[in-house]
């Protein structure tokens, strides 16, 4: 019924839920605020952010604080929602001085194409997409593809045409690149269960011909209750760092660390503290060959969009700096996050 405000903002809240369709819920939302429901203008207030209407979003935001029915969404969550709207302003009108390019037709695709991870000489980009063409060519519940694993060459300065980087790594269903080793033969991956709710983080090893059969990573890393769906590990080999919802944290998702023992064993976590972690969630790390600098997404901190990403340097060897925002353009009201440096420091791959 297009004449219906009510269905209007209920179609608004689908759309906007399954993410792939979020921007387009836009109207649906101000048909029904128009109509008189007021709790749209929570998600609008999400929506003018999401596209760059700071000002209008702010004025939104005020009129949800102002409803005098009981409302979805606490005014602490509305305020935090306005902070970034002020922080995203800030940013904008004071860009880092840094060129964004997109990587191509030859790698991205039409489809959603993220996480990518490459090795220490950036001979090889090694990247998670959704394409057509996925191992059993299957869908999820969604109607997107299952995720499966691609890798790509640099040659000539031209990076090649992307191909699944291995039946023993690809499956039917969810397959993702989150880690790769400073020497491009160590990869991290996640993969779903079978029930596509929860999932483990694995490691493959290249052997000169191919990648081994991926193997479940061991406790403490992997737990049996909560996600970790993210990891990175130092260029020696004797310190991973993972994202986990376990509790004990600051809040959501938090990270940790563990260090390799003399018997080869991990340590217990340590979660990385609150100059790293906050209330919100952090997760898609990476810790630079030098093992001084330490990038990762999170929702929190001084935060212009979802997930930003942030860096934080190690202080005399021993203690992690406050996260510093990389800035706009890198980072935008929407996602940015899975962010690499090349060794050099002078090139980020990132998804957005």
């Amino acid at each position: 019924d297009t004449n219906s405000s009510r269905a209007a903002f209920k179609l608004g809240v689908c759309m906007y839920t399954i993410r792939k369709y979020k921007k387009q819920s836009l109207p649906y939302f101000e048909k029904a605020r128009k109509d008189g429901i007021i709790q749209a203008d929570y998600y609008l207030g999400n929506l003018y952010h999401l596209v760059g209407k700071f000002d209008e979003s702010i004025r939104v935001f005020l009129k949800y604080k102002n409803i005098s029915e009981k409302k979805d969404f606490s005014n602490a969550e509305v305020d935090f929602l306005i902070a970034k709207c002020k922080t995203a302003i800030e940013f904008v009108q004071n860009p880092s001085d840094v060129t964004i390019e997109n990587i191509g037709h030859i790698i991205n695709s039409e489809y959603p194409d993220y996480v990518p991870v490459i090795s220490a000489d950036e001979s090889e980009l090694i990247f998670t997409s959704r394409r057509t063409g996925s191992t059993g060519n299957l869908l999820d519940p969604l109607g997107d593809y299952f995720e499966d694993v691609y890798i790509s060459y640099k040659k000539d300065s031209v990076w090649t045409s992307p191909r699944s980087i291995s039946s023993k790594i690809n499956t039917s269903t969810h397959d993702a690149c989150v880690g790769l080793s400073a020497d491009g033969e160590l990869l991290f991956l996640y993969r779903t269960s079978e029930d596509l709710l929860s999932g483990d983080l694995y490691s493959s090893v290249f052997d000169g011909k191919d990648w081994t059969i991926p193997v479940k990573l061991p406790a403490p890393i992997n737990s049996t209750e909560y996600t970790e769906p993210s990891i990175a590990i130092s260029a020696d080999g004797q310190t991973i760092y993972f994202s986990s919802n376990r509790p004990g944290g600051f809040g959501k998702k938090d990270i940790y660390k563990v260090i390799k023992l003399p018997n080869g064993e991990w340590s217990q976590p340590l979660n990385m503290g609150t100059s790293i972690n906050t209330p919100e969630d952090e997760d898609a790390l990476f810790i630079h060959p030098d093992g001084k600098i330490f990038y990762f997404g999170s929702q929190g901190h001084k935060n212009m969009g979802g997930y930003d990403i942030f860096k934080s340097t190690l202080d005399n060897n021993i203690l992690w700096k406050e996260a510093e925002n990389l800035g706009y353009p890198i980072n935008t009201p929407d996602d940015d996050v899975f962010f690499v440096l090349s060794t050099d420091g002078k090139r980020g791959y990132y998804s957005s």
